[in-house]
């Protein structure tokens, strides 16, 4: 164990695995066993135990638990290797559902980490997100995640691969939604065109969206802001703001207006 109580095992021989992280986590007066396998060639053991998976998640949670509601169903596009679910998945609690989205080639880290913590109601789906059903390309470098886009504001993906999409909202008919309280999106810079595909269920539930906006989607994401009736909030600080910040990139959270006085932490 180090500092922060986790305990970090180096793993040989396993294909795009190099530490397996295991800790204790305390949530809504129940205690938890995570298990979580770090995909970090370039980080010592020592680094990895300095600055564990366990921070993160416990951020996470911390963050995000005002936000979703016990027994609700999140949505993660461009889930990677499980880092958000999993916090997703514990505070959406044991009647809610995480249901993951992931066509990058962190898929098969993804579902290991699921099968890790089974008492997570989490489900996995090999699609990229889109408008229509069929083949695209996805360009990625390395494992760092990627996009439909070839290039973004870091630079042109030099590799790529062929993935199945789906038809974003005729998928989720068939999901049986009931309660979606709260979407996360990762998908290195299509975030906006993906609400696109969606856009009925968010009229119909309204959720609290978590996205990474960049840039060069501004005028998207203004868009959507105004013919949804959301508002927009620093991630990080949980200020609002009346133009969108001008970072290269930045977590924001999307809140629809009439769910403003919902939630105490909101800074004004």
């Amino acid at each position: 164990m180090n500092k922060y109580n986790t305990k970090v095992t180096k793993i040989d021989n396993v294909q795009d695995v190099n530490y397996i992280e295991e800790f204790n986590y305390q949530f809504k007066d129940l205690d938890y066993q995570i298990k979580f396998l770090h995909h970090s060639p370039d980080r010592s053991l020592q680094e990895i135990e300095n600055d564990p998976y366990m921070k993160n998640f416990s951020e996470f949670v911390e963050k995000i638990a005002e936000f979703i509601p016990d027994g609700s169903e999140v949505i993660d596009i461009g889930a990677y290797d499980g880092d958000t679910s999993l916090p997703l998945a514990l505070v959406a609690g044991k009647n809610g559902r995480c249901i993951n989205f992931e066509c990058g080639p962190a898929w098969h880290r993804l579902q290991i980490n699921t099968a890790l913590n089974k008492f997570l109601n989490i489900e996995n789906y090999n699609y990229a997100a889109s408008n229509h059903d069929g083949i695209d390309q996805f360009n990625y470098q390395h494992d760092v995640g990627g996009s439909r886009y070839k290039t973004d504001h870091i630079g042109t993906y030099p590799l790529k691969r062929f993935v199945r999409t789906i038809e974003l909202e005729k998928f989720l008919d068939t999901l049986n939604l009931k309660n979606l309280n709260f979407i996360k999106l990762d998908t290195e810079g299509f975030d906006v065109p993906v609400l696109f595909f969606m856009q009925k269920y968010i009229d119909q539930f309204r959720p609290i969206i978590h996205i990474e906006w960049f840039p060069t989607t501004e005028q998207d994401l203004l868009q959507f802001l105004v013919s949804k009736n959301y508002f927009g909030v620093d991630y990080y600080t949980l200020k609002t703001f009346d133009k969108l910040p001008n970072y290269w990139v930045q977590d924001l959270l999307l809140i629809p207006k009439e769910k403003e006085n919902n939630f105490p932490s909101l800074i004004k």
